[in-house]
């Protein structure tokens, strides 16, 4: 699927942060007239909200074969966190 032009390091951490996106918590609110739930997203991996779409950004990329940077700061910061590997301890 998207191992056309990309090394193997930027898809397993492509693929770390899709595993890590479903595990957003979400938390009940107490409302009497319906269910109401907040997604607790500052608990992503780049704690932002929009860390799915630089997931989706970063698929394209390697799929396509060719990556144009976002032009928002906080889908930047998300894509940098993705395709940058941990820090050795």
């Amino acid at each position: 699927m998207l191992q056309r032009h990309a090394d193997k390091s930027l898809l397993d951490g492509a693929e770390h942060m899709r595993k890590s996106l479903t595990k957003t918590p979400l938390i009940p609110l107490a409302d009497e007239q319906c269910d109401i739930v907040a997604e607790l997203e500052f608990c992503n991996p780049a704690g932002s909200s929009k860390d799915r779409s630089a997931l989706w950004i970063l698929e394209q990329a390697i799929g396509h074969g060719s990556f144009v940077s976002p032009t928002s700061a906080p889908i930047r910061m998300a894509v940098t966190r993705m395709t940058t590997p941990p820090q050795a301890s």
